[in-house]
């Protein structure tokens, strides 16, 4: 790993006054003249999220994440948004967490940025001179609670009409605070693409009434966010917190509500102890904006979450602190959320004061890449669906691969394995995934986990050293796909020792069979009784041994492992297979390992994903579960012992094994049932098959590369160079795709016209395509078909 010489004067740096302390808001300033109009670029980075603006304008926001002790450089054009007539004010507002969280990595917080005009140097960052001046505003609520355990702070505000001229003018004196020089990162540049900050309009109103403030609560809200505050969960302690959000917004009673027929655009006037409903009308997720007009003092309260729950939002559905607090003097104010959030509906209840909120909305931050993605068919089910899992994939791949956008933003394994599959199906490239993957490639160690381990997600901490042993082998697989997927040799070759390193630390779980016993910490299948299951011999977790050992194999040419491999395949088979369906575990009795009657649906799943079993060796299980398994059985009836498979991940693994197998028909029928009140309901795909949790999970837009494959009998195969579409007519007869590969833009379009079919394709540099013919009648190539 050599280091990359990015920048030419700039140093990392913090205030003085900031350093070792949680929940900083800062800012850092600087001014361009005319004269430095042309070829001008902002260089930066730092261990803390930022906004970039001109004037007032935002235009970026990051950085994309990396590991410990790494730090990414992102390349900006200032030009376009320089003013040529007058002096340009850079501004760059910052919050520097310095706490542990599941979605960034827990170091200490620094800026380092320059601006480069004609390939000059003109402003840097640096602990004197330079010309980027520092301050702090003071009207960010420093001793909040964190907004989730997996996330740093909740946001509170107290604003003037006064509070947003740093952003707009350069003349105002401010308080400069003292910069001091931290330690280096090692520097890489960042690939990247930008993301899409455009703005989105809400619908209006949906709901209004009116709420009281009650004398005292019954109860403080308690969870482990806010209670269990430690060395392992950095934070505030209770008792330091100058205001606790989700004990504040518990004594508002509703008193009166009344829900809109339909959604209203008019702006709504708020008095005190009045509240409104906003609706996005789907799943978003950004930073909240409204733009608010007082006309009497006010504190407002915001809050919001993926639903409503009986009528209202309820914050802390999600285990978060899902709200924000404004105290605002007599003005009017554009109001914008420091950090991102996901939402569908947005409250405001107005403590005391009156407001107009003229205007709600949301910036996004979510992947720009898909924009040239574009599919319709007749069946408008469908249509949503697709359109559903573009919607989930480009709110949970931005930096890096999320679980979810909401609760955690973090980058775990496994779910990556199916989003590494989703991006290429959607936006042509592997972009995402290369710097996703990179960051476990870029880090030097990881902390607080055993030797030869890796984070279950990262970058990110768990302080308590929880791991989960299945992950780092579902990364054994996903980067084999990912080699597949991009001929990306250099990146496998650099993680070749990690691999070697996490297949030895497995080795002494090894027992006398070969097959994985009583893995440490967090042993994890899926979200289903199957999880209870993990102890002694779990079958699922050593399947998915024997498929990252073959994986690993295949990679790097090692015999070794691919023997280990197979041989782990035939113990599986022997012990876990019970004539009728594969059980989940052993437990070892007196020195012998004794089979369970534990059996659940997704053990069946994972024997055949991994490729244990197959259709033809295992005949009558497979027919079982085609036939008896799936959304539509009432497990209280059909096969009762046999465990119900959850959204993440069985339920996605066996329509995954329908399409292979060629049962399409049955495939789609399914996606409907499972995925459909999904769309309905949200239009992003959720973490579970209810509503307990996450309604935005980035895996399930593996649903999308379903529709393409399977459904519509699209293949890209990319190391062949070869596109393989097969038309059969029969369950979507007419359809128009764009499918994005590398630069260019794959276009089918499949009608019927006069009792014809009749198709189109355009021609793909350096790919063949190729067409198979399996309606039983002829077809015509008609460019285009109209």
């Amino acid at each position: 790993m050599t280091k990359d010489i990015l920048f030419k004067q700039a140093r990392p740096t913090w205030p003085k006054q900031a350093l070792g302390k949680m929940n900083q808001h800062v800012i850092y300033r600087t001014t361009l003249s005319w004269s430095t109009y042309e070829e001008t670029f902002l260089l930066i980075t730092g261990m803390t999220f930022y906004k970039v603006y001109i004037n007032g304008d935002f235009i970026y926001y990051g950085p994309s994440r990396a590991g410990h002790g790494v730090s990414k450089v992102k390349t900006i054009e200032l030009t376009p948004f320089l003013n040529r007539d007058s002096e340009n004010l850079i501004a760059i507002e910052i919050i520097g967490h310095n706490v542990n969280g599941y979605g960034m990595s827990y170091q200490e917080p620094f800026l380092q940025a320059e601006i480069i005009s004609k390939k000059n140097v003109i402003k840097y960052t640096a602990a004197t001179e330079g010309g980027f001046d520092s301050f702090m505003p003071g009207n960010k609520e420093e001793k909040v609670s964190r907004y989730s355990y997996q996330r740093p702070f909740a946001e509170a505000y107290a604003l003037d009409k006064n509070s947003f001229n740093w952003m707009k003018d350069s003349t105002i004196e401010l308080d400069k605070k003292e910069l001091v020089e931290v330690s280096e990162s090692f520097l890489v540049r960042d690939f990247i693409p930008t993301a899409d900050f455009s703005i989105k309009n809400s619908l209006g109103l949906c709901a209004d009434g009116t709420f009281r403030i009650k004398e005292k609560i019954k109860e403080s809200y308690k969870d482990r966010f806010i209670d269990d505050i430690d060395e392992t969960l950095l934070g505030f302690q209770r008792k330091e917190l100058t205001s606790v959000l989700t004990d504040e917004i518990l004594f508002a009673e509703i008193t009166d509500i009344k829900v809109k027929p339909e959604t209203e655009k008019s702006k709504v006037t708020l008095k005190k102890n009045e509240f409104s409903i906003i609706s996005m009308g789907e799943n978003s997720t950004g930073f909240l904006r409204s733009k608010v007009k007082v006309t009497k003092k006010a504190r407002l309260y915001i809050t919001f979450d993926e639903i409503l729950s009986n009528g209202i939002v309820d914050q802390t559905r999600l285990n978060t602190c899902s709200i924000i607090r404004y105290d605002l003097d007599v003005g009017e104010y554009q109001l914008e959320s420091l950090e991102p959030y996901t939402f569908q509906f947005i409250q405001f209840y107005l403590w005391e004061g009156e407001v107009e909120i003229l205007r709600t909305d949301i910036r996004n931050l979510v992947c720009k890449e898909v924009q040239r993605t574009r599919f319709k068919s007749k069946d408008e089910d469908l249509n949503l669906l697709f359109e559903t899992g573009v919607n989930t994939f480009k709110q949970n791949v931005v930096d890096i691969f999320m679980d979810c956008p909401s609760r955690e933003r973090a980058g775990w394994l496994c779910d990556s394995f199916f989003m590494g599959r989703a991006e290429f199906a959607l936006t042509g490239f592997n972009a995402v995934e290369f710097e996703f993957l990179r960051n476990y490639d870029l880090a030097k160690n990881f902390r607080n986990i055993p030797d030869g381990m890796l984070p279950m997600n990262y970058p990110g901490d768990q302080l308590t050293g929880k791991y989960i042993p299945n992950w780092a082998m579902w990364f054994l697989i996903e980067l084999e796909e990912y080699f597949i997927r991009t001929g990306d040799r250099e990146l496998v070759d650099s993680l070749s020792l990690k691999t070697e390193k996490l297949l030895t630390f497995f080795e002494k779980y090894q027992n006398e069979f070969g097959l994985l016993e009583k893995l440490d910490s967090w042993v994890f299948i899926e979200w289903s009784k199957a999880n209870d299951f993990a102890q002694d011999v779990n079958y699922p977790s050593n399947m998915l041994y024997v498929a990252a050992l073959m994986s690993a194999g295949r990679l790097y040419k090692n015999d070794k492992w691919i023997k280990e491999g197979e041989h782990l395949k035939e113990v599986i088979l022997e012990k876990s297979y019970n004539g009728e369906f594969f059980v989940d575990n052993a437990l070892r009795e007196n020195g012998e390992m004794i089979n369970s009657i534990n059996t659940s649906e997704t053990c069946q799943y994972f024997a055949f994903f991994f490729k244990i079993a197959t259709p033809a060796t295992h005949k009558e299980l497979w027919e079982k579960l085609t036939s008896f398994f799936g959304p539509a059985r009432d497990e209280q009836k059909i096969f009762p012992k046999v465990y119900k498979s959850n959204a993440f991940i069985g339920n996605l693994l066996r329509i995954d094994l329908l399409g292979e197998n060629n049962l399409i028909e049955k495939q789609l029928k399914e996606i409907k049932e499972y995925y459909l009140p999904m769309a309905q309901q949200t239009k992003t795909f959720w973490e579970m098959n209810d509503t307990r949790a996450s309604l935005n999970h980035g895996f399930a837009s593996h649903i999308c590369l379903s529709i393409i494959r399977d459904t519509l009998g699209i293949n890209i195969d990319f190391s062949s160079k070869q596109i393989t579409w097969e038309i059969t007519g029969t369950l979507i007869k007419e359809f128009e795709i764009d499918l994005p590969i590398g630069n260019e833009l794959l276009k089918l379009v499949l009608k019927e016209k006069n009792n014809q079919i009749l198709y189109f394709h355009n021609s793909i540099k350096n790919y063949q395509i190729k067409i198979e013919n399996k309606t039983g009648q002829q077809i015509y190539f008609e460019n285009p078909p109209s």
